[in-house]
């Protein structure tokens, strides 16, 4: 009986869907009848003698179609002739279109006989430039071979008339039938007010900026945001919002007909499903849910992903269609995918699109040259000003900048500049999708991992809108194999595929990721979200549909490449790229017609207390530097004579000058030799870095070396029982043990510390603990890294311990765990001089029956955890004694006394399970906040100033929830603080927050 009423359910569900579906194309059929201007139909057997067709349209005005091609019987749609195209005819159903207006709408098809589906309908603009628009999408499948393609217009400003063709391409031979011409006064867009849909709202005057803004772009033939925001209002179906709104895109099919893609910030500290900026764009221009599934699925598998989904969009209350969101790159991406906050970078692509503007718009070139557009390209931050702003974030982006220019020039290894695993998962993912667009130099995102000092990749942008999703996938890597010479930036990759130890580790995952069984359980763990989202975009697309057909088809292509791809890696093929592109590249000339300001840059920086100005011309001709204005234009600084730079050859030309300091400088006054015009190009405040990391340089310094403290047996490094003073910081690489032994005292001086990639087993016993501590009070800390297996450490004490500050690289905690998961049983942890006594971060852990004793701020701090804390004592703590922040955590038999602010905290999405506890003198007993649920039972509160408190910290999260019983509350000045929202449910009685803004009484 159950299976019966699930089947009806589900079929209820289809059939409610076909029908609203079906509704919404009806009343669009009755729209567009009604709003329909003409409709011309072309046959074949109508031409005239002269192999023409002529067409009057209601205003009286002429349409002549030019049927060139050879007439033929053999093969038809409509009795008794086609076009066939073939040897040397390659065009036919040449029609020009004129008297159009804006925003007019145009639904262009014909039917094609091609074997090879190479052929195709085009559709450009009068002037050239603004359009240009080619058809191959079936939207109807005739009989004997015959396929309905469709393309549709909606005319953009600046175009005074329409020219089609049909095109035979690399088709051998085409036949082309029945042209039908449809133009409408506009397009209107299905309705979607059966369902939650956004909201926009722009006034009279924004929306003609906007529009004067979409006109230039298509003009220009590619879309340079001004950054010009305009203040709008934003609403879904509970609430309304203040925002920021731009127009986004840098191709024209982001402002399409009134279909605009746009950039979201959110206003007055609020944020939408936790985001605080996102953008809205046709999915169109994502390819639909092919984008939505390779974030899912690299998701899955911990890449770093924005996030991705669907809405319907109204603009001043009429409907744009179906849209897109997608996540920006802001410290909420981060935050989400469960790391720690550190700088976003990329690529700076304004040079690469001020070039594409060369061959595109009205101003295009006969004769543009390639220019060095990822040569001149800067590495830049998202969210320069709030980093700007912050000297932690500013000395992690110079590590990160750093990196990143190495990453550019292909100097050293790839495993010194990522977190190679996720990288390796990356790409092989990359190549199962087969969306290999996120992987175009301009197009790649890197997230700055503040912890292990290196980067991450960060998924984006897999699709364009005109995939060929029937392309046979192969490895990106057996690409570079066989293309090697055609690649523009090419060391990038080949770079990355030199690396042994992301090859092995790509080669491994290619292998589990294209198990049939692997794409069957990612695309079903999907499946019902895909469906529902399916059912909204057929609505304007039903066209559009997507299976797992396609996965598998790449997955099993993948695998029949891989024993090529293996023989090639074994033969050191991407090493012997490197060596010839190097050289390739120095030898390659440029040549320009034009100077472009994007192809200057200017670094501002000081070292060692002096001012310092780098200053490099990639463009085609010699300029001089006059000077460096302020922002608001003033001029701050005069240089003694003109700074003169030649053109750009074999490499930028370039001069490093010290100058005085300069409070405020925004923009380098430069002029072409022997002409009065001037221009400016922007100062970057930051130098021009690519020093080695501290990683990088701990990992090539002989001090460091493990042996120097350590007996390598085996693959065991042992520290055997005695006592040991250590003053430099002490790196153990990955796959080996470290094992120290019972009675060890290790005294790390002079900033010394431990920085293991491998487990460590601390084996002290209640007779001969070990301690690991520091006399003079300066060690960095005792660190464990991305380990394979468990971690163990028993009966150790450590005691005085500061953390890991090591040349801009630097953690919070005394003793750091990172994706390392470990076991501490009977520890001390005592005296330290850092944020955090112990943290543990991305990991599942065990802490129980050991004590935290007169801390300088935080006890115990974890971040995106799984573990459990029993049978422990936490006393005399000068922040939180338990700080946990989007964790899924057990505390049980904990006594908490002493403590300065919270005794037990749970933030940001956390589910913390506390039981048999005692918590006495806290400031706070026990809080919730941001989306977290503390759930309390058989524990006891007293003498705090709060018991409970329950809240909202950060403004993209929500209200927060504790659940309380048998719970005694004594002697605290404050049961309970509960913020509106939140909520308590103290023994059975629920008590919903009225206060506001509690998070302005703690910080």
């Amino acid at each position: 009986m159950h299976r019966i009423i699930k089947y009806i359910q589900q079929n209820l569900l289809f059939s409610f869907t076909v029908l609203i579906i079906l509704a919404t194309l009806s009343c669009q059929k009755k729209e567009n009848k009604e709003n329909l201007l003409y409709a011309i139909n072309c046959d074949v057997s109508t031409l005239n003698t002269e192999g023409k067709q002529i067409l009057t349209l209601p205003n009286d005005s002429i349409v002549e179609v030019n049927l060139s091609g050879i007439k033929s019987q053999d093969k038809y749609h409509s009795a008794p002739y086609s076009i066939l195209l073939t040897g040397n005819s390659q065009y036919s159903f040449g029609t020009n279109l004129d008297e159009i207006q804006t925003n007019q709408y145009f639904k262009i098809s014909i039917w094609r006989r091609d074997k090879l589906r190479k052929s195709g309908l085009v559709v450009t603009s009068d002037p050239q430039g603004i359009l240009y628009e080619g058809a191959d999408e079936i939207v109807e499948v005739g009989k004997d071979g015959w396929e309905k393609i469709q393309v549709e217009i909606e005319v953009p400003p600046g175009v005074k008339a329409l020219r089609l063709f049909t095109l035979r391409g690399r088709a051998d031979s085409a036949y082309f039938d029945d042209l039908k011409i449809e133009c409408f006064q506009k397009k209107i867009y299905p309705s979607y007010n059966d369902t939650n849909h956004l909201n926009i709202y722009f006034t009279d005057v924004q929306m003609s900026r906007l529009k004067d803004e979409r006109k230039k772009a298509f003009l220009e033939g590619v879309h340079f945001s001004n950054d010009s925001w305009e203040k709008a209002v934003f609403s879904d179906e509970k609430n309304v919002y203040p925002i920021k709104a731009r127009l986004k895109g840098d191709w024209l099919d982001h402002l399409q007909g009134k279909k605009w893609s746009f950039r979201i910030k959110m206003r007055s500290d609020n944020a939408f499903k936790r985001m605080k900026s996102f953008s809205l764009q046709t999915p169109k221009s994502r390819f639909f849910l092919h984008e939505f599934i390779a974030h899912r699925i690299l998701d899955q598998e911990d890449i770093l992903t924005t996030r991705y989904s669907f809405t319907p969009l109204n603009i001043n209350k009429e409907s744009v269609g179906i849209y897109a969101i997608e996540e920006h790159f802001a410290k909420q991406l981060v935050e989400y995918n469960k790391r720690r906050e550190g700088p976003i970078l990329k690529f700076d692509e304004d040079p690469f699109w001020h070039n594409n503007a060369f061959d595109h718009g009205t101003n295009k070139l006969k004769d543009s040259h390639p220019m060095p557009h990822f040569s001149v390209s800067r590495i830049l931050p998202f969210g320069e000003g709030k980093l700007l702003e912050s000297p932690s974030l500013m000395k992690q982006f110079k590590i990160a900048h750093s990196l990143a220019m190495q990453y550019k020039h292909a100097k050293n290894s790839a495993d010194e500049l990522f977190d190679i695993d996720k990288m390796a998962r990356y790409l092989a993912l990359i190549d199962i999708i087969n969306g290999k667009h996120g992987l175009a130099w301009h197009n790649q995102r890197f997230y700055y991992n503040p912890v292990i000092c290196k980067l991450e990749p960060i998924n984006f942008d897999n699709f364009v809108d005109n995939v060929p999703i029937n392309a046979k996938a192969s490895p990106r890597a057996n690409f570079f194999i066989k293309n090697a010479q055609l690649i523009e930036e090419k060391r990038l990759m080949p770079f990355l595929y030199s690396s042994k130890a992301l090859v092995s580790q790509y080669i491994a995952y290619l292998e589990k990721y294209s198990e049939k069984e692997f794409i069957i359980d990612a695309y079903n763990s999907m499946n019902g979200d895909l469906m529902a989202n399916l059912d909204l975009i057929k609505r304007e697309f039903p066209t559009y549909n997507v299976s797992v057909d396609f996965l598998l088809k790449n997955a099993a292509s993948i695998r029949s490449y891989l024993p090529e791809l293996k023989s090639k890696f074994a033969d050191g093929h991407f090493e012997q790229i490197l060596n010839e592109e190097i050289i390739n590249e120095k030898a390659t000339p440029m040549k320009q017609v034009s100077i472009l300001t994007s192809y200057v840059n200017c670094y501002y920086f000081l070292e060692e207390n002096q001012a310092k100005l780098l200053i490099e011309n990639y463009n085609g001709q010699s300029i001089e530097a006059i000077g460096l204005l302020t922002e608001d234009g003033q001029l701050a600084y005069r240089f003694a004579e003109n700074i003169k730079l030649s053109s750009f050859s074999e490499s930028a030309a370039d001069t490093l000058l010290d100058i005085r300091a300069i409070d405020e400088v925004d923009k380098l006054v430069f002029k072409l030799k022997g002409e009065a015009t001037t221009y400016t190009a922007k100062v970057t405040p930051w130098s021009k870095n690519t020093a080695l990391s501290p990683y990088q340089k701990l990992i090539r310094s002989d001090s460091s070396r493990a042996e120097n403290l350590f007996k390598l047996k085996g693959d065991t490094f042992l520290l055997e029982k005695g006592n040991y003073v250590l003053n430099h910081k002490i790196y153990v690489p990955n796959n080996k043990v470290v094992q120290i032994e019972a009675g060890v005292t290790l005294d790390l001086r002079n900033g010394a510390a431990v920085l293991s990639y491998s487990k460590v087993h601390l084996k002290g016993t209640e007779d001969q603990p070990i301690k690991i501590y520091s006399s003079d009070k300066s060690a960095n800390g005792f660190n464990v890294f991305q380990t394979a297996g468990v971690s163990t450490i028993e009966h150790t004490i450590f005691s005085g311990l500061n953390t890991l500050d090591y040349d801009g690289w630097s953690l919070t905690g005394a003793v750091n765990f990172y994706e390392a998961d470990v076991s501490i049983q009977s520890t001390v942890f005592e005296d330290n001089q850092c944020e955090d006594a112990l943290n543990i971060i991305r990991s599942d852990f065990s802490v129980s029956d050991s004590k935290f004793l007169n801390i300088f701020a935080d006890a115990f701090d974890s971040d995106f955890c799984t573990g459990e804390l029993r049978n422990s004592i936490f006393e005399q703590v000068g922040n939180d004694a338990i700080d946990f922040s989007t964790s899924q955590i057990d505390i049980s038999s904990c006594v908490i006394r002493n403590i300065s602010d919270k005794g037990i905290s749970g933030g940001e999405e956390s589910t913390l399970k506390v039981w048999d506890c005692e918590i006495s003198n806290c400031s706070i007993g026990i809080a919730s906040k941001d989306l977290s649920e503390v759930n309390v039972s058989n524990t006891n509160i007293t003498d705090c100033d709060y018991g409970f408190v329950a809240l909202r910290k950060k403004t993209e999260y929500g209200p927060a929830k504790i659940l309380a019983k048998s719970v005694t509350i004594s002697n605290c000045t404050t049961k309970h603080l509960i913020e509106h929202s939140s909520e308590l449910i103290l023994n059975n009685r629920r008590i919903v927050g009225t206060e506001k803004n509690v998070a302005a009484l703690f910080y």
